[in-house]
């Protein structure tokens, strides 16, 4: 059964709102639909408004768990990728753990985020911390060699073009002489020739770029921050230069002191064969099949609505392969 609320001397909407722990609009619009046509609120009280139709407590309740739901709602990442969600600046640890060795990679993330035709151009300027071999130390030269990437991404999330290709092969092509000089030796060369000649190909490097574990996690489909409890089916790659294949998935949205932890975990369902999904293979194998699931954690911030930190784990598993990744990602703060 409804209130009434007597409307003292320096009374406003907003206070009388925030007294019944409701917004303005719900507690206008449930006064409207109760009130007289000459007792009407409009934006701000006037001196004639003597009084108020509250709900009762139990008309309150409900209207303070509809409040509380919008909150949280307006506290996710939006559903559609905007500037906000990304921080400038990132830190990246990498680590792949095989049958036989165990391979860690640190680097840093730049990003500079510009509003594109249809969606968004990011600058991704990666930063790689010395390497443990004198391979991977040339791997990552090459790689280094390419900064800054240019890509453009859906307004959904997700990579879809490199805008600035032409200039990655030929700063790539400036920069090899270099590489070619300290490390010295057929290897290298051989290398940086194979490097380069795919490098060259704006389909392949897209495609695998892509694959990328770190940037299937570092750009997801922003519906993700909004599938509280639901399963659905989406395309995941599980290895770089495989094949993108149909996972399971399954989200679950934690709300936080001061963050929102969002975890997404895919399984795969289907039995392919790991080594034909390699080749370019991807047909159903009953008896030579891989396991493989993954999950990623979000942490956005519920104030900045800013992601603040990735922990995302991949598990793959044959009778003679085994293999996971992990990536931590965390947002570098200002000193």
């Amino acid at each position: 059964m409804s209130r009434i609320y007597k409307v003292k001397k320096g009374d406003t909407l907003q206070l009388i709102a925030e007294k019944l722990q409701i917004s303005v609009n719900d507690l206008r619009h449930y006064h409207n639909m109760r009130c007289e046509l000459w007792e009407l609120l409009e934006q701000k009280l006037t001196s004639k408004t003597e009084r108020i139709i509250v709900p009762s407590e139990e008309e309150l309740a409900s209207l303070q768990g509809h409040q509380q739901a919008v909150q949280k709602e307006l506290e996710r990442p939006s559903r559609y990728l905007d500037k906000k969600f990304y921080a400038k600046d990132y830190k990246v640890k990498e680590v792949v753990i095989t049958s036989d060795k165990e391979v860690k990679t640190d680097y840093s993330l730049s990003l500079q985020m510009e509003k594109a035709e249809k969606g968004w151009s990011m600058i991704v300027n990666t930063t790689y911390e010395e390497a443990d071999t004198k391979f991977t130390e040339l791997a990552t030269a090459c790689m280094q060699a390419m900064q800054p990437l240019r890509y453009h991404l859906s307004i959904n999330g997700g990579i879809t073009d490199i805008e600035n290709h032409r200039e990655i092969i030929e700063r790539f092509a400036q920069k090899r002489i270099d590489i070619e000089s300290y490390f010295e030796g057929e290897l290298a060369k051989s290398y940086t020739d194979a490097f380069y000649e795919k490098l060259i190909d704006k389909e392949y490097i897209l495609e695998r770029l892509q694959m990328s574990f770190l940037n299937q996690v570092f750009f997801p489909r922003m519906e993700w921050f909004h599938k509280d409890n639901e399963k659905w089916e989406e395309e995941f790659c599980p290895v770089q230069g495989s094949a993108f294949i149909p996972y399971e998935l399954e989200a679950e949205v934690v709300f936080e002191e001061e963050e929102i932890a969002t975890t997404v975990m895919g399984e795969l369902r289907r039995n392919y064969n790991l080594w034909d999904l390699m080749k370019g293979y991807d047909a159903i194998d009953e008896c030579d099949f891989f396991r493989s699931n993954f999950k990623f954690t979000y942490k956005t911030d519920r104030k900045r609505i800013c992601l603040n930190e990735i922990d995302a784990e991949l598990f793959i598993q044959d009778d003679n392969f085994y293999k996971k990744h992990i990536i931590s990602v965390i947002k570098k703060t200002s000193i």
